[in-house]
């Protein structure tokens, strides 16, 4: 019974020491981020000019330090009475990946006294503006808009959003000056029926001012989910980076004038579950001139209707890791121990 005793506080004094560290992870005063706003400035690297709107909604005057994740490490020291708002704002350069390829990630989260806020940001609103001759992005982790050029005809994209956390953002452009765009679609849009065959058809424009030469399409699937039905030769089976197989259709365009746009068309089979209500997203269409990605379509959400009724897991769901009260954390230890002293003394009786 001595034994027993000794594991169950053993085992509690982890509890606690666990709930104790996960709480340390966030910072957990009164000051909160209202909003967010960042103005991107891409060159040759990115200036980055980002604005916080910070509020005390506690109850006492606090001092905090603020920094920015994706910054260069300066912070700024600030006092917020209960109830005080102030911007504050930071500068600084970031320096996009690669060449012709690149790759901008930008982190805007917020660190208060050297933590993330637990809470989530009331607004987040982003404007990217891209180098000059840089006609559109390749592809973003986030839904960019286009918005109007500047004064001297460079590029404008905007992404505003609410309620969320920040998380970082990523965007990617050529910078070969080609400028085609892609559209894409499925018909039907919908997987009723096992072994259904599906129509991809793609359009692609050539929205600059010279022909390109070179084009190459390419779209890749998972071969658990579709089978290549035709063009027969169009399809071809290779590895991905996780070394998994995959399903590749390729479909090569000599030349596409100034101004004109041509479509094309393929067939696939649907060959993944079929016992189970689900929605899935097809990748995005790769286009490359020149052996260089120039751009890319959107993801299109397909609907797997096939099933009369959606299945319902009936395992365990794991529970997220997320930071415990102090105060939940003793209740449970005095819950716990209660039971165990009732099933001792019951013991004993």
């Amino acid at each position: 019974m001595m034994k027993q005793a000794i594991i169950f506080l053993v085992l509690c004094a982890a509890l606690l020491c666990q709930g104790a560290a996960a709480g340390s992870l966030f910072y957990e005063g009164g000051v909160t981020v209202n909003a967010i706003r960042s103005d991107v400035d891409i060159g040759s690297g990115a200036d980055v000019n980002i604005q916080y709107t910070v509020v005390n909604r506690g109850t006492t005057r606090e001092q905090v330090s603020l920094q920015v994740v994706g910054g260069s490490g300066q912070a700024q020291n600030i006092v917020l009475d209960p109830g005080q708002q102030t911007d504050v704002q930071f500068r600084y350069t970031a320096s996009p990946a690669g060449d012709r390829v690149r790759t901008l990630s930008l982190d805007p989260a917020l660190l208060i006294n050297g933590k993330p806020p637990a809470g989530r940001v009331g607004t987040i609103a982003v404007t990217l503006k891209l180098p000059a001759g840089v006609p559109a992005f390749i592809s973003s982790n986030r839904d960019f808009t286009a918005g109007q050029p500047d004064s001297v005809g460079r590029a404008v994209y905007e992404w505003n959003a609410t309620d969320l956390y920040p998380t970082t953002i990523t965007a990617k452009w050529s910078t070969i000056g080609v400028n085609l765009a892609v559209g894409k679609a499925m018909s039907p849009e919908a997987i009723t029926a096992p072994g259904q065959e599906c129509t991809i058809t793609l359009s692609i424009t050539n929205r600059g001012n010279t022909a390109v030469q070179d084009i190459l399409l390419r779209d890749t699937f998972a071969t658990s989910d579709f089978e290549g039905i035709s063009p027969v030769g169009e399809f071809s089976l290779s590895k991905g980076n996780d070394s998994r197989q995959r399903l590749v259709w390729e479909k090569a365009i000599p030349s596409l004038p100034a101004g004109q746009t041509t479509s094309v068309q393929y067939r696939i089979r649907y060959t993944g579950q079929t016992n189970q209500i689900l929605n899935f997203r097809l990748q995005p269409t790769e286009v490359f001139a020149g052996e260089s990605l120039v751009a890319s379509s959107g993801r299109i959400t397909i609907h797997q209707l096939t099933g009369a009724v959606k299945i319902t897991d009936t395992t365990q769901t794991k529970k997220p890791a997320i930071p415990l009260g102090m105060g939940s954390i003793i209740a449970g230890i005095g819950a716990g121990a209660f039971v165990f002293l009732r099933r001792q003394r019951a013991g004993r009786a």
